[in-house]
């Protein structure tokens, strides 16, 4: 979903859509998340969200 800028809706990096996550947006998670030296903070964040998801059986979106 969009946000009325037109800016991809998450919290926190996840989104309404099921397997879909989101990866080096302004303030994701950190302050740096914009950054390609805080992405790696955000994605070990939202790894285990990641892989639980897959264990409930909710394949990733492309």
């Amino acid at each position: 979903m969009l946000d009325a800028a037109g800016e991809l809706e998450t919290d926190r990096g996840l989104t309404a859509v099921p397997g879909l996550y989101a990866l080096g947006l302004p303030f994701l998670r950190h302050r740096a998340s914009a950054f390609i030296h805080g992405i790696g903070r955000d994605a070990q964040d939202l790894a285990p969200l990641i892989a639980a998801g897959l264990r409930r059986g909710i394949p990733l979106a492309a």
